[in-house]
């Protein structure tokens, strides 16, 4: 199967990873279609060992809660990730979601996605509970 998209040499410096550029976090790991991705050239020099990642994100064909995750941010220091992760406690979207209340405590598991791809590669945590403004595993605060 041909790709669709490769990595734009003016964004990221390559067209593709090495085989030693997988999981460099330095490196890019995912083709972003608004951010780091463009239509794949056939005559764009290919040599053996080229690597495109299978998964194309892409912000815009997010929907319904998943729309509402907009506000996060991550940085990768010391070889961990930390991740800023804001939304609203009732999104409206209850088919698909969960309110949060103040004072209340739900059970939540975090996964992270490489998302709107037709084969869903993630990883999942063990189970937590989540504490709005009360004792929990997790315990949040209010930010104004």
């Amino acid at each position: 199967m041909t790709p669709k998209f490769m990595f734009d040499v003016a964004k990221v410096g390559v067209k593709a990873l090495a085989l030693a550029d997988v999981g460099n976090a330095s490196k890019p790991h995912a083709l972003i279609r608004e951010d780091n991705a463009v239509a794949y050239d056939p005559d764009a020099g290919w040599k053996k060992g080229d690597i495109l990642p299978g998964r194309l994100l892409s912000r815009a064909d997010a929907s319904g809660s998943a729309a509402d995750n907009a506000d996060v941010r991550g940085e990768w220091a010391d070889g961990q990730w930390t991740v800023l992760w804001t939304r609203k406690l009732d999104t409206g979207h209850a088919a698909d979601d969960k309110a949060l209340k103040p004072g209340g405590v739900v059970n939540v598991g975090f996964a992270v996605h490489d998302d709107n791809v037709t084969t869903r590669f993630h990883h999942v945590s063990f189970p937590l509970t989540l504490g709005i403004g009360t004792k929990a595993t997790i315990s949040s605060v209010a930010l104004e």
